[in-house]
């Protein structure tokens, strides 16, 4: 027994030491000590702390001795060892097999299926398991399968047994470079840079991943200032031998040659004393040649100090260095099949001085790195080329921003050349081109001034002016004097069109869409009919064109929606539909799609407005549009919640912020993530919707996006109200309170109503009731829902009765309820009835407390809400003088409503009190 306490003192000191040999030393004492013992016990715990020690001091293969040695014990004396630590270190063994290029994937494998049999008999770990069948792939060089297991990797809850959020976003910055997108990385990074999150290894580690990708986004002061900081941190620990190679190859790239040596001695002789990742030996062996080769080609003939054992001369160390890299590197691949070893050393061997960079002011803490996105940019044409541009610009590929500034620059230089009509055209390209951003004003005064300029051009000039007529139009709210006059300019340029009847029908489509506008609400059939011989007449004109076809098709389906013909709405929409599908006309899908889906909803056919929203997505990237394919993944996301299909719809939130992000759209990245959150506490998957809120918060701050950040913050307030944390949801929802917007009343009442509910919470009266009033001065009567208004009231209600001021709340009850009346709600008026009986009965207006309870009883039996009735009954009890046989019908309800024993336990409690049960304190 003597030794197994020297065997607790030493894993004391294990445990307060930091990562490296001398941790990993002390522990293998340990188990030494444990094992003369006989102690298997100790023994056990000695090797789980072995485990650690080495796997965070650059000794794995040790982790993984220990490991296995445990997990055998494990098996052999089932029950008797706790499993969570060795269960932890399981998931390392993987990564620990795949740092040696001589174990066949097959072993690999075997541990991978080992770890999902273990971790499945537990119930545990399914996002640790998730991970690794994207980590793996990842390192053995099969990014596109990496991919799309981060995919399905990113949808799994996170549980105790998945690795940290720092550890899992540095994952994901590897990925991001695996995947040729550095801009993607350094954006992904921003938590553990901006320091938000860290562990043991990071985020030393991942600083020097960034160093190239921001150095090829030509960041070098920002690749610096990570350097500086990263160093420190990763500097003289051996199981970050590989991050610091990157440092090396860092001084390299700023041309810090001999620093780069000082550097490259020390892990050489880590590397020396048989560094056991051969992973790392890698990096650090091409970090040697790319020091040696840069100094030989500045004619320095020898290093500035040995390196270990190995020749001075710079020429030859760098061939040795080399050929040992490239040894390593083969050995990978041809283990991987793959070149993915092979492709990163030749990069590193390449490395040289490019730029010099000036150390900046040396932090202890790192600010938040600025956000670096990818925009899509017009592809660089000659300066003479407008027609090109101009071409480029109506091409409908791509997003609309740059296709409006391929446009800008066509129309700039016809008119520099002085060619009118070329001007002409490009400004109503550049008119167009607003209008898809939504810019109406704008787009409004370049039709204008584009139309008469289009007078040699009548088939320009007819789309044009009608364009602009159904702009004046929409933007005045009716066809009215100027929106007509634009449709007469059009009529004339069709008759001078070499193409009279085809332009003839675009006029007559728009006025056919007219004809039905002005039916106004609830047309007459017979006026329905006419319109649709209308646009009859003018398909039958567009018929040698069959898009113009589709679009007269989609333009009926639109007027029909606005005046509420949900029926013709539908059917023109889906003629429209079928026509575009069955050309592959990915333009045309996006374009009908925006009448179909609202028409499918007004029709209640969800699903099938689901589906169209992926065929959306689908057209949108192949046009080369990520932005528009991320609104798609986003509506269609939200339609799949609404259908309760939520882990669809998480995948799709998912899929939106990729979209977004590659769009370089960062607010609504940020927005689909928020999206992503909420379908994870949907799913009761609290830790998961946590970490998402948290890092979103900070992230939206950061990106100056308020109103992001406010509505994540009251999220996260709700979140952590749920879970019992007060002041965490307090400072969460006043954080929210400045800051979204104070002059739009639904956010004031949003945030109004959280704080009242925390106020509530931590039993602060006075502010509860403050915060309360604040959200129904809130209220909008004509933009709120009622019912949501109705809640409002009532919880306020609640509060008021609380706070012993029972007569102020029946008002309150009273609206509710007339609320849930209107609504036709049943159930909603009797559970408001309820809450209003209790603050009838404060007041001593028993009998109707008691009648109000009663009505609830009924309604409760005469819905089947088996929950109500137990309520009303409990309520009837409570109210009336103590009897036991009404308590224990309303026992009988709650058990029969499927109450919970805890709550049973504490309403049997009650009833006693309430029956004065229980021993005499004069019973012996």
């Amino acid at each position: 027994m003597a030794r197994s306490r020297s065997v607790r003192s030493l894993l004391r000191e294990v445990a307060e030491m930091p990562p490296g040999y001398a941790r990993t030393a002390t522990a293998e004492e340990a188990v030494r000590l444990a094992d003369a013992a006989n102690d298997l016990d100790a023994s056990f715990e000695a090797r789980v702390a072995l485990a650690s020690a080495a796997q965070h001091g650059g000794e794995a293969q040790k982790a993984m001795v220990a490991t296995t040695w445990c997990l055998g014990q494990i098996d052999a004396h089932p029950g008797r060892f706790a499993i969570e630590d060795t269960y932890w270190a399981l998931k390392w063994l993987p990564g620990t097999l795949l740092d040696l290029p001589q174990v066949p994937l097959t072993d690999v494998e075997r541990v991978l299926a080992e770890q999902r049999r273990r971790y499945a008999a537990e119930g545990i770990g399914e996002d640790a398991v998730a991970k690794l069948a994207w980590t793996v792939p990842l390192r053995t060089g099969r990014v596109a399968e990496a991919v799309e297991a981060h995919r399905r990797w990113r949808v799994v809850p996170r549980t105790p047994m998945g690795d940290c959020r720092a550890c899992d976003v540095a994952a994901e910055v590897d990925l991001a470079i695996a995947a040729g997108d550095p801009a993607r990385a350094v954006d992904l990074a921003r938590p553990l840079v901006a320091g938000r999150l860290d562990c043991a290894e990071q985020p030393a580690a991942v600083l020097a991943d960034l160093l190239a990708p921001l150095a090829e986004l030509g960041e070098h002061e920002e690749a610096e200032r990570l350097h500086q900081w990263g160093l420190r941190l990763a500097r003289g620990n051996p199981s970050l031998v590989g991050a610091q190679a990157r440092h090396v190859l860092h001084l390299v790239r700023t041309g810090r040659l001999d620093d780069a040596v000082d550097l490259l001695a020390e892990l050489v002789d880590v590397c020396d004393r048989g560094l056991f990742d051969v992973d790392a030996r890698l990096i650090v062996l091409s970090a040697g040649a790319a020091v040696a080769a840069s100094l030989a080609e500045t004619g320095v003939t020898e290093t500035p100090r040995p390196l270990g054992a190995r020749p001075r001369d710079t020429t030859a160390l760098a061939g040795l260095f080399a050929g040992g890299a490239r040894e390593i590197a083969a050995a990978f691949d041809r283990r991987n099949g793959t070149d993915l070893r092979t492709r990163d050393a030749e990069e590193w061997l390449g490395v040289r001085p490019v730029t010099v960079v000036a150390p900046p002011v040396v932090r202890t803490t790192s600010p938040t790195l600025p956000t670096t996105v990818t925009v899509a940019v017009v592809p660089a044409v000659s300066d003479e080329d407008a027609d090109t541009l101009l071409e480029l610009a109506r091409t409908p590929r791509g997003p609309a921003a740059p296709r409006l500034a391929a446009a800008e620059r066509a129309l700039a230089r016809y008119e520099a050349a002085g060619d009118a009509g070329g001007a002409a055209r490009a400004l109503a390209t550049v008119g167009e081109a607003l209008l898809r951003l939504d810019r109406l004003p704008e787009a409004a005064d370049a039709l204008a001034r584009a139309v008469p300029a289009l007078t040699a051009d009548p088939v320009e000039q007819v789309r044009a002016a009608l364009t602009l007529a159904r702009l004046t139009a929409g933007t005045a709210g009716a066809v009215d004097d100027e929106a007509r006059r634009w449709c007469a300019v059009a009529d004339t340029a069709a008759a001078r069109a070499g193409t009279p009847e085809l332009m003839a029908g675009r006029v007559a489509a728009l006025r056919a869409e007219w004809t039905v506008l002005e039916l106004g609400e609830e047309p007459a059939p017979a006026g329905l009919a006419a319109a649709g011989a209308a646009f009859a007449d003018a398909r039958d004109l567009l018929a040698a064109d069959p898009p113009l076809v589709t679009d007269a098709w989609a333009s009926e389906a639109w007027s029909r929606s606005v005046v509420g013909d949900v029926a013709g709405a539908l059917q023109a929409a889906e003629t429209a539909w079928e026509q575009v599908r069955a050309r592959t006309d990915d333009a045309g899908v996006t374009d009908v799609a925006q009448v179909l889906v609202p028409a499918l909803l007004e029709a209640g056919e969800v699903d099938r407005a689901i589906d169209v929203l992926s065929a959306v997505q689908s057209s949108e990237e192949a046009l080369d549009d990520p932005g528009a394919a991320g609104e798609a993944a986003a509506a269609r996301g939200r339609l799949l919640r609404d259908a309760d299909r939520l882990d669809e719809a998480l995948t799709a939130a998912w899929t939106a912020v990729d979209l977004f992000a590659g769009a370089g759209d960062v607010s609504s990245a940020g927005w689909a993530r928020l999206d992503a959150a909420r379908l994870f506490r949907d799913l009761e998957e609290d830790l998961s919707a946590h970490d998402l809120y948290t890092e979103l918060v900070e992230r939206a701050a950061e990106d100056g996006d308020r109103e992001l950040e406010g509505a994540a913050s009251l999220d996260l307030a709700r979140l952590l109200l749920q879970h019992g944390d007060v002041a965490g949801a307090l400072a969460a929802a006043q954080r929210a309170a400045t800051a979204l917007p104070t002059d739009e009343a639904g956010a004031r009442l949003r945030v109004q109503r959280t704080l009242a509910d925390v106020h509530d919470a931590g039993g602060q009266v006075a502010e509860a009731l403050a915060a309360g009033e604040a959200a129904l001065a809130a209220i909008s009567e004509e933009d709120e829902d009622p019912l949501l208004v109705a809640d409002v009231r009532q919880e306020h209600a609640d509060r008021l009765v609380v706070a012993g001021r029972a007569g102020e709340a029946l008002p309150l009850y009273a609206s509710a309820r007339d609320a849930y009346t209107d609504a036709g709600q049943p159930v909603g008026v009797a559970a408001t009835g309820l809450r209003e009986a209790d603050a009838l009965h404060a007041l001593g207006r028993t009998a109707e407390a008691i009648s109000l309870a009663e009505e609830a009883v009924a309604v409760g039996h005469r819905e089947d809400v088996l929950a109500l009735v137990a309520d009303a009954l409990w309520a009837v009890a409570s109210f009336s003088p103590p009897e036991a046989v009404r308590y224990d019908t309303a026992l009988q309800a709650y058990q029969a409503a499927g109450a919970p024993a805890e709550q049973l336990a504490e309403l049997t409690a009650a009833r006693d009190r309430a029956l004065k049960r229980g021993r005499s304190r004069w019973r012996r």
